[in-house]
């Protein structure tokens, strides 16, 4: 390594302060030798022929990088080059069913706490129509997009889905591709998502600890896979403990979310205990309850799966929520990515990460 010295003879070295010029011949080391060690201080000291007080003020600037890591009486540690995205875009597919915009901030959220200096973006598309492949790719190019996260992919009905899907697809093949909240199962690409099955298992459990037998599940788009585990879930308690299968236990899917809920409350015994797919079938059945001089909580129990806790609080009172947590869905959406681009373009891997939910509160 050349002496510092015969750089400050250089009319464009001097201007620049000693300490930089040996931070930067440090981090040229540091390029060459990731994961190795440098010299000791006194070594480099000796190396640059410096004062050591200006190398270890280099070291400083470099340790809060992150590029070395100084462990006193161990050594200096280079540090591996981090592969850091340049940009990873958060993808929100809507519709008028199907509003996002919470969800995606919160994921936004959890993508920036472990981002490590990527640019993180979201941008909005809703659907139908499905947009230009063509069109959406050059945007992801020209912007300089490293991974793409798409979130609301898999709701949509045949033949948007297969778009959809065809879409995603051949975004996948330029460029790393996570799908959030629900898994695509005609795609072999890794996604993410809340599993509230273990929750839901111990709540009625603990409901039928305490005498509680008749119970009911209160759902729509049963054919998406993640909401279909969820009733197998429910069917397989039944099951385990004798309570008696009765078609009834699903009502009809219906847009009128009221209807369905009379249909619940309508079966003879009343049930006692409800199984509500989401926040409005819950609110439907609460109201439904209360129209009929029934008390939620005590007559009868109501529990249901949220995405944002601000929006179930109005719940609270009157049933038990199973919140999944889409900050940690974010991080983990993001972490998958970074994975896969270190990997490389060749790699293949379509597994699916399921992020453990809590409970907000228990009412039984």
């Amino acid at each position: 390594m050349e002496i510092l010295k015969a750089m400050a003879t250089s009319e464009l070295t001097t201007r620049i302060p000693l300490y930089e010029q040996v931070r930067e011949q440090l981090r040229e080391r540091c390029a060459e030798d990731a994961g190795g060690m440098l010299p000791s201080l006194r070594q480099l000291s000796q190396d640059m022929e410096v004062n050591h007080l200006t190398v270890s003020r280099a070291l400083r600037d470099l340790e809060a990088e992150g590029l070395v890591e100084v462990i006193p009486r161990k050594g200096i540690f280079i540090n591996p080059v981090p592969q850091k995205l340049e940009k990873v875009e958060l993808v929100t597919f809507f519709s008028e069913q199907q509003q996002l915009s919470d969800i995606a901030a919160f994921m936004m959220q959890g993508m920036k706490e472990v981002s490590n200096g990527a640019i993180v973006h979201a941008r909005s598309i809703s659907l139908p129509p499905i947009p230009s492949t063509k069109v959406l790719l050059e945007q992801f190019r020209e912007q300089e997009v490293s991974a793409a996260i798409f979130l609301g992919a898999g709701y949509l009905q045949y033949p948007d889905s297969l778009l959809e899907a065809c879409l995603i697809y051949e975004i996948s093949r330029e460029m790393p591709v996570v799908i959030a909240g629900c898994p695509v199962e005609s795609l072999e690409l890794d996604c993410v998502f809340g599993d509230p099955r273990p929750q839901l298992r111990k709540y009625l459990e603990e409901a039928h600890g305490k005498g509680l037998r008749r119970f009911a599940y209160l759902g729509s788009h049963i054919s998406r896979s993640h909401f279909r585990e969820r009733v197998e879930a429910f069917k397989e308690f039944l099951l385990d403990y004798g309570i008696a299968w009765n078609r009834a236990f699903f009502p009809p899917e219906e847009e009128n979310v009221t209807h369905s809920a009379q249909l619940i409350l309508d079966q003879s015994p009343l049930p006692e205990v409800v199984i509500a797919a989401n926040l409005h079938y819950a609110f439907a059945v609460v109201m439904e309850a209360q129209r009929r001089n029934l008390e939620p909580g005590k007559d009868i129990h109501i529990l249901c799966f949220a995405s944002i806790e601000e929006d179930a609080k109005p719940i609270l009172p009157y049933a038990t929520v199973i919140l999944l947590d889409e900050v940690a869905m974010g991080r983990q959406a993001f972490e998958i990515a970074h994975a896969r681009l270190k990997e490389g373009a060749g790699a293949v891997r379509a597994r699916k990460y399921r992020l453990p939910a809590r409970f907000l509160n228990k009412l039984l």
